[in-house]
C-alpha cells in the first residue's frame, strides 16, 4: 500500500498531524501552517484556509485532504470533492469535540496508538480544569467579570457560543455576555458596537494574535475605552493559538489558560493540584 499524502489546508491540524509522528506524510500546507517551525518551511504553500490553489492541491494528488468546517470555504470543499479527492472535514465547536477529530486522523493515517494518547491527554486536561479553575468562576461572579476576546476590528467582531474560542474561554472560568448564541444563519462569529461593549462593562479584555493580529496600539485604544478593564488595567495580549488552535496544543492551552486566569482575577491561592503541564 502506497504511503499517505496529505494536504492540511487547517493550521493546529498540521501542527497534530507531527505530534502524532506523522509529518512524514504531509505534501503541501497552507502559509498559515507555520508549526512546527523547522518541519513545514519546506513544505509546498498551496494559498490559505480561505483562499486556497484548488487547482495546484488537485495537480498533487493527495489521498487525504485535512480541512475545517470552520476555517475552510464550502465552496473550496465542493471543487474537490468534485475532484475524487478524499476530505476529512473537521468540525470542532468545543473541546469536546477535539478527542474524535484526534483519533479519526490517526486512525486513517496508520498512527492510532499516538492519537489516543493524545486524545487522553486532552479528556484529562479538561477534566482537571474543571476543578482548577473554581477560584476564577468564584472570583469572576463576585466581582461580575466578564470577558471581552474580539477576534476582529473594524467592525469589531465576537465569538458565538457555539465555538471552540468561546468553550475554552467558559472552561477556564472567563464567561462573556457578547458570546450569545449562534445566529439564525449559522454564522459562528457577529459585530458588536462599542456601546454593547461599554454597557456590558468588561471586567477582562483578551486581544488574541490572530486570526486579527491585535498589538499593543489596540490595546492602547482599549485602555482609553470607559470600561472597568481599562480602568483596572486587565487588558492584555494574548498568543491566539491558546483560544483557536485544537489538537496537539489543547491541553496545553487548557493549562496555560486556566494558569492566566488566575492572575487575572487575582486569585490569593493557586488550588493545590494543577492540570499538568502537556506537550
Amino acid at each position: 500500500m502506497a504511503p499517505p499524502r496529505v494536504i492540511s489546508l487547517v493550521p493546529s491540524l498540521t501542527e497534530t498531524l507531527f505530534a502524532l509522528g506523522a509529518g512524514a506524510t504531509l505534501i503541501a500546507r497552507t502559509r498559515y501552517c507555520v508549526e512546527p517551525v523547522g518541519a513545514v518551511e519546506g513544505l509546498p504553500v498551496v494559498g490559505g484556509p480561505k483562499d486556497p490553489d484548488v487547482d495546484a492541491i488537485i495537480q498533487l494528488r493527495p489521498s487525504l485532504v485535512l480541512m475545517g468546517v470552520e476555517e475552510n470555504r464550502r465552496e473550496d470543499y465542493d471543487r474537490l470533492r468534485a475532484a475524487g479527492l478524499e476530505i476529512f472535514p473537521a468540525r470542532v465547536r468545543s473541546v469536546a469535540d477535539v478527542p474524535p477529530v484526534v483519533v479519526e486522523i490517526g486512525r486513517r493515517l496508520g498512527t492510532l496508538d499516538a492519537a489516543r494518547a493524545i486524545a487522553s491527554e486532552i479528556e484529562g486536561a479538561a477534566e482537571s480544569v474543571v476543578t482548577f479553575v473554581a477560584d476564577v468562576q468564584r472570583q469572576a461572579e463576585q466581582g461580575l467579570l466578564h470577558v471581552f476576546c474580539p477576534i476582529w476590528r473594524d467592525p469589531w467582531m465576537v465569538a458565538s457560543q457555539g465555538t471552540y474560542l468561546a468553550d475554552v474561554l467558559r472552561r477556564v472560568g472567563l464567561p462573556s455576555l457578547l458570546h450569545h448564541p449562534e445566529a439564525a444563519d449559522g454564522s459562528a462569529y457577529r459585530e458588536v458596537e462599542l456601546d454593547e461593549i461599554v454597557e456590558v462593562d468588561p471586567g477582562l479584555v483578551l486581544l488574541p494574535s490572530e486570526p486579527y493580529p491585535f498589538g499593543p496600539d489596540d490595546r492602547d485604544e482599549i485602555l482609553s475605552w470607559p470600561l472597568r478593564a481599562s480602568r483596572e488595567r486587565q487588558v492584555h495580549l494574548v498568543d491566539g493559538r491558546m483560544l483557536t488552535w485544537y489538537g496537539a496544543r489543547t491541553a496545553s492551552a487548557l493549562h496555560a489558560l486556566s494558569l492566566l486566569a488566575l492572575r487575572w482575577v487575582g486569585a490569593e491561592d493557586e488550588p493545590k493540584t494543577a492540570p499538568p503541564t502537556i506537550h
